[in-house]
């Protein structure tokens, strides 16, 4: 006799708000520590986060815009059948290696010889990247 464990499913207007929540959460990890290594590790702050905040939103509007487009239509599609869907449907399933890379080169990187100060305008830039698709993502889920 085996029991199976209930799926943890939620509509889909959960699965875009908790990607949007997730990417949020990681651009502000990831904005702050980069932060403070630039505060920490340069007299020219203000110009080095204007520079990394700005790198931030391009890669957002160029780059992460396009692929939260494509995760909302992959969660709209799916399963069009079922009125729930797993929570861990958030993301893709190659998503979530390409997390597991992502973490990886950053703590690699964190291990490097690098100066934290450029390893500081890296991750702000990602972070606000992330953080600015994360709110997307938010209002993106009001509409669904």
């Amino acid at each position: 006799m085996s029991k199976s464990f209930p799926e943890p499913a939620v509509t889909r207007h959960a699965l875009v708000l908790t990607s949007g929540l997730v990417w949020l959460l990681a651009g502000v990890i990831l904005a702050l520590r980069g932060l403070d290594w630039i505060i920490t590790n340069s007299e020219q702050e203000i110009l080095l986060i204007l520079a990394a905040t700005m790198a931030g939103i391009l890669k957002s509007y160029f780059i992460f815009f396009k692929i939260i487009k494509k995760n909302i239509r992959r969660i709209k599609e799916l399963a069009p059948h079922k009125d729930k869907i797993c929570i861990f449907a958030f993301q893709a399933n190659m998503s979530y290696l390409l997390v597991v890379v992502m973490v990886s080169a950053g703590i690699a990187l964190r291990l490097s010889l690098m100066p934290r100060l450029y390893l500081g305008l890296i991750y702000m830039a990602i972070g606000v990247a992330l953080g600015m698709s994360g709110i997307k993502y938010i209002l993106a889920s009001r509409q669904l």
